[in-house]
């Protein structure tokens, strides 16, 4: 098995923080993921993105496959974004 860890910075345009009451969800179609994997934006002074940590895991035994990470992210005004990518758990 074998264990990827990621990243995901997100902001509004301006590089400041999105809406209080944005949420941020992490999705894999296989594998295991483990750490920061929602996220519900607060009311915050603080400028600047907020990011996520979280690791794609294949069990130890596991076959290689291929998983697609979803990562959404929703506005109050119900308006998301979707990101995916793929990655190879080996």
């Amino acid at each position: 098995g074998g264990a990827q860890g990621f990243t995901f910075n997100f902001s509004d345009l301006s590089n400041q923080p999105m809406p209080v009451g944005t949420t941020v969800t992490v999705v894999a179609s296989s594998g295991a993921l483990e750490g920061t994997t929602s996220f519900e934006m607060l009311s915050t002074n603080r400028a600047g993105y907020r990011g996520m940590n979280f690791f794609l895991l294949n069990p130890v035994g596991g076959d290689p496959e291929t998983s697609v990470i979803t990562v959404t992210v929703s506005t109050p005004k119900n308006i998301k974004t979707v990101l995916t990518t793929t990655v190879n758990l080996l």
